[in-house]
């Protein structure tokens, strides 16, 4: 026989009445598990007395539950708070075992928030309803004094909506203007402000390029960036489909002797001659490169045109540019005759110095 306490424990029993409710008839695997009750219990209820008080008494005692016990059939109800509270400690116990055992978990309660929280939340839904009052206070004024211009009320809202629109536009521009540009598009702007170069060109350019954003940058960044820039514009007055070196150089050289301020000062500061010389050619091609569609013997030219403007100021030797255009890999067949110039001029001047030794 299967009793009322363990009916209540396997959650096929409601915790608020003392009779079951009508629910699936138990399985057969929960009657096989079911304590039997001892038989003198059941002779003692039949006789009544206090002996069958005592049967009846075992009879509606909950029946203890091994470890192994799980609830069959459906799961019990979800219960309210207030009828939770009703339970006692081991009626809860049993319920939520029976829930869990079913597959049904409590809701998880919601975080609560702290007061310092809850003032942030309100003093936000605060301003965005401040906002929009402001908002829509100054359209109503703005369209009014529209109106008082002689515009109807549809074209003082047309021209409204075009203003309002043309605020939203800058505000966005405004946002990109505020992203970080890269060091090569800060250098272009840089340069492009300077009318005439400081002989503290160096100095100026430190605190306006450098310390405003690119302070992790150094020297053979900065040359690199500049010459990159110089010879991409000088490049662009020239005719690279048919160029010839000289021609490019005598239209860049301008630019590199008005540079030179910089130029100068930044390529002493590169501790390393064979470095600098590589930062040097590398800078040069990287600008002639950067003029897109142009043939390949153009760029050639162009290079070299560019490397022998450069020779035009006191800022790389001849044997250290000798080196970078040695060690710049492919050579075209005007570079091959520039590097025999350099040689031809080294040996020269190896010459003279022993003539006057």
């Amino acid at each position: 026989m299967v009793s009322v306490g363990y009916l209540r424990e396997i959650g096929l029993l409601d915790l608020h009445s003392e009779a079951p409710k009508p629910r699936a008839p138990l399985p057969a695997a929960a009657v096989a598990a079911a304590p039997s009750e001892p038989a003198p219990a059941a002779a003692g209820a039949a006789k009544g007395g206090k002996a069958g008080k005592a049967a009846e008494g075992a009879a509606g005692a909950p029946a203890p539950a091994s470890a192994g016990d799980a609830p069959a059939g459906p799961p019990p109800e979800e219960l309210s708070p207030e009828e939770l509270k009703k339970l006692s400690k081991s009626e809860r116990t049993a319920y939520y075992a029976a829930r869990r055992a079913g597959g049904q978990t409590p809701a998880p309660k919601a975080k609560q928030l702290s007061k310092a929280e809850r003032r942030a939340v309100q003093e936000a839904q605060r301003k965005v309803k401040e906002d929009k009052q402001s908002a829509a206070m100054d359209n109503a004024e703005m369209l009014e004094e529209l109106k008082l211009q002689g515009l109807s009320e549809e074209q003082a809202r047309e021209v409204m909506a075009e203003l309002l629109r043309t605020e939203e536009e800058q505000a966005a521009d405004e946002e990109e203007d505020d992203e970080p540009e890269d060091l090569l598009s800060s250098v272009r702007k840089w340069m492009s402000e300077q009318d005439k170069v400081p002989e503290d060109a160096l100095h100026d350019f430190n605190m306006k390029v450098r310390f405003q954003g690119h302070v992790d940058t150094t020297p053979p960044d900065h040359l690199a960036a500049i010459l990159q820039t110089i010879t991409e514009e000088a490049c662009r007055q020239c005719d690279l489909k048919t160029p010839k070196p000289n021609a490019v150089a005598k239209t860049v050289e301008p630019a590199v002797v008005r540079w030179a301020p910089l130029l100068e000062p930044l390529y002493a500061k590169i501790g390393d001659p064979m470095e600098a010389a590589d930062v040097v050619v590398r800078a040069v091609q990287e600008g002639v490169g950067a003029l897109g569609e142009v043939p390949e013997a153009g760029q050639a030219c162009g290079v070299v045109g560019c490397l022998m403007a450069l020779r035009e100021i006191d800022m790389i030797e001849d044997e250290d540019l000798l080196t970078g255009c040695r060690r710049c890999e492919p050579h075209s067949r005007v570079m091959e005759k520039f590097i025999e110039f350099l040689e031809e001029e080294l040996e020269d001047e190896d010459e003279e110095d022993d003539g006057e030794d």
